[in-house]
């Protein structure tokens, strides 16, 4: 049976240490169902028997357990076989090799079909969390394990980020940095192979992990890890690939820098990420889908080819969510009330306040809607009040009462802010005891809030603080005193503390 000729490096007898080693220790990460199928195609073309191939060296029913991948061979076994069959180690040991373009020209072979089918189940998990059915994204992970060793290292990465977005949605942070882990050796290891450069699992990848790093309260490696991603997009030579996370990581920067106290910072952020809405920023997201989706097509992944494009379609058709566009809209307004930059919260509420009642009169209404037109109709009723615009004051809280009254669930800061200024537009116009009630009610809401332990205590404590103080200037008016002077001592307390 001829041998093709081998390196010195391929036979087992003159392997170096170092080399030995290595090898031993990539033949244990294989796949051994695909190192199985390899060495049964491989004999099956050469029309060799089991019981020929296996001739003086062990059963026929040992190679059998191989080819089904029951069995992983050691590093000598493979080598006594791929000796026998002709073949080098490394014919053996190779990679799994993506499905080139022209691979509808020919018949799928069956390690083909396995890559193929196992990368089919990451596109689904991505489908599943688009969707929020995250018990289905990990199912589908579930699917991707048993033949994870075909996948090429992208993959792999996508593999573990998928893992830890889908834990971060979870608020399982620990298990995500720990899937993160994994994607990290991956993806920035030194190997004889290196990773081609790809800026979007890269962008991804610093995305998961600054959520995670947050979400655990480590403020400062978030921030770092939500920079580097954003310099990864801005560096790279074909942005069309990483474009569509910029508007991720703009937001989490933001918000980010909100928490940490940057408010200016934040605010110019989240514009940032609020003109990723604008025509021109949709027709470039909508191309780059395009563009994915084509080069998805050429690898013969059509289904995932067919999805972006739907996308793309409908970016160009319907443009963004508006519920992203009113998150950030309210977002960037709140920041301005704290900058006392009054104007420009009022333009930003008013798009929240107006993308908001489109989505309440769906059918059915949106819930995160009713909270957002609420918060942003709140938000204007006290730039008006504190611009002694009383007749527009008092329109922004009829109909924030009315869509208070169609759903209850609106946040504590917005209802406490809504109380707020009822309870300032009553006292001016002389409603003294609606005003102590409307006060009382906004008291008793950040109180409870901040003895629950509020996520974030820099925006509830100001506006607590701000409410104490103009009840105890009620309290001056209506009495007793000795109250009147134990809220502007509270007051005074949560504005220094």
């Amino acid at each position: 049976m001829p041998r093709k000729k081998k390196n010195t490096g391929d036979t087992i007898t003159k392997f170096d240490t170092a080399n030995y080693i290595a090898r031993y220790q990539e033949i244990k990460t294989k796949n051994p169902q695909l190192l199985g199928k390899r060495l049964r195609q491989t004999r099956v073309n050469k029309d060799i028997s089991q019981r020929d191939l296996t001739k003086g060296l062990f059963t026929s029913a040992y190679l059998s357990s191989i080819e089904l991948g029951k069995t992983l061979p050691t590093l000598e076994t493979l080598d006594l076989l791929a000796d026998r069959l002709g073949e080098t180690l490394d014919y053996f040991l190779r990679p799994a090799t993506p499905i080139s373009s022209n691979f509808f020209q020919g018949d799928l072979d069956e390690e083909k079909t396995i890559f193929l089918s196992t990368r089919q189940h990451l596109f689904q998990c991505e489908v599943a969390i688009a969707s929020t059915d995250y018990q289905q994204a990990i199912l589908e992970l579930n699917q991707v394990e048993g033949n994870f060793a075909t996948l090429d290292r992208s993959d792999q990465v996508l593999f573990f980020v998928l893992k830890a977005n889908i834990n971060n949605l979870q608020s399982q942070p620990g298990q995500a940095l720990e899937e993160l882990h994994h994607a990290e050796v991956s993806l920035f290891k030194e190997t004889e192979q290196p990773l081609k450069v790809n800026t979007e699992l890269e962008a991804r990848f610093y995305l998961e992990t600054g959520r995670a790093n947050r979400r655990q309260g480590n403020n400062a490696e978030a921030l770092k890890n939500f920079q580097l991603g954003l310099a990864t997009v801005k560096a790279a030579d074909n942005k069309i690939k990483a474009v569509i996370w910029e508007q991720e990581l703009l937001v989490e920067v933001g918000e980010t820098t909100r928490i940490t106290g940057d408010l200016e910072l934040a605010a110019n952020y989240l514009e940032q990420a609020l003109a990723w809405f604008s025509p021109d920023k949709q027709k470039l997201l909508a191309q780059t889908l395009f563009t994915q989706a084509s080069e998805q097509a050429k690898t013969g992944d059509f289904q995932k080819a067919v999805f972006l494009l739907g996308q793309s379609r409908e970016i160009n058709q319907k443009s963004a969510g508006i519920c992203q566009i009113e998150d950030l809209a309210l977002s960037v307004s709140q920041l301005y009330v704290q900058l006392a930059q009054y104007e420009k919260a009022k333009q930003t509420a008013l798009i929240a306040a107006n993308l908001g009642a489109l989505g309440v009169s769906k059918d059915p209404p949106s819930e995160k809607s009713y909270q957002n037109e609420f918060a942003a109709l709140g938000i204007m009723a006290k730039i008006s009040f504190q611009e002694k615009d009383f007749e527009q004051t008092n329109s922004y809280l009829r109909n924030a009462q009315k869509l208070l009254g169609q759903f209850s669930g609106m946040d504590s800061v917005s209802l406490s802010r809504y109380y707020q200024v009822e309870a300032q537009y009553n006292q001016k116009s002389n409603n003294l005891d609606k005003a102590n009630e409307y006060y009382l009610k906004a008291i008793e809401v950040l109180e409870v809030l901040l003895r629950e332990g509020a996520e974030n205590k820099e925006e509830p404590k100001p506006l607590l603080s701000e409410i104490y103080f103009d009840y105890s200037q009620l309290l001056k008016i209506t009495g007793p005193m000795e109250q009147a002077m134990e809220f502007l001592e509270r007051a005074y307390k949560f504005r220094f503390t």
